[in-house]
């Protein structure tokens, strides 16, 4: 987003370029991908682990899309999870263990542009289902606050935005969100 701060990262070097592009025009790029998550640790379940990659891989786009990993106890949810993120760039990955209803509205205004949002599970999320969807369909989050200026001790609305998109992954082992 033009004018506002963005996150120091380091340029990658020439080669890490080069090898990068011939990764992304390797016309076996999905073998390569299934190869790789089979080293992992992921064996079978092909379909489910490219659509795992595109998902976490859609965090740069303008609509990203998310991924609720829904399955029965003990069933390898976090392998998968684990597995998915190892592959992401960790400056691009936010993993949390639990989200308060609040926790998204005080975040920097660009720390989740772009950004994987990871919560291991759904129990986790508390109050927040509400700021994932609204940052999910909107974009972005708003908070209008009322808070005492320290100066004249009056009271005065402040308002903090925080910009996406971002995308989130998650797992359950409910039924029902």
């Amino acid at each position: 987003i033009a004018g506002l701060p963005v996150e120091a990262v380091e340029a990658p070097t020439p080669e890490v370029e080069e090898a990068a592009r011939a990764f992304l025009q390797n016309p076996n790029l999905f073998d390569e991908l299934l190869s790789d998550l089979d080293t992992l640790g992921l064996v079978g379940e092909e379909r489910i682990k490219l659509i795992g990659y595109l998902v976490c891989s859609s965090r740069k786009l303008a609509k990203p899309i998310s991924l609720l990993v829904q399955s029965r106890s003990a069933a390898g949810k976090s392998a998968f999870m684990e597995a998915l993120l190892s592959l992401m760039p960790p400056e691009d990955v936010k993993r949390w263990t639990r989200l308060t209803d609040q926790a998204l509205f005080y975040q920097a205004e660009t720390a989740l542009v772009h950004k994987l949002i990871a919560i291991e599970e759904m129990a986790g999320i508390s109050g927040a289902a509400y700021s994932i969807r609204a940052l999910q369909s909107a974009g972005m989050l708003s908070l209008a606050s009322v808070m005492k200026d320290p100066a004249s001790g009056q009271m005065g609305s402040r308002e903090h935005r925080v910009r996406g998109p971002a995308n989130f992954l998650m797992s359950t082992a409910g039924t029902r969100m």
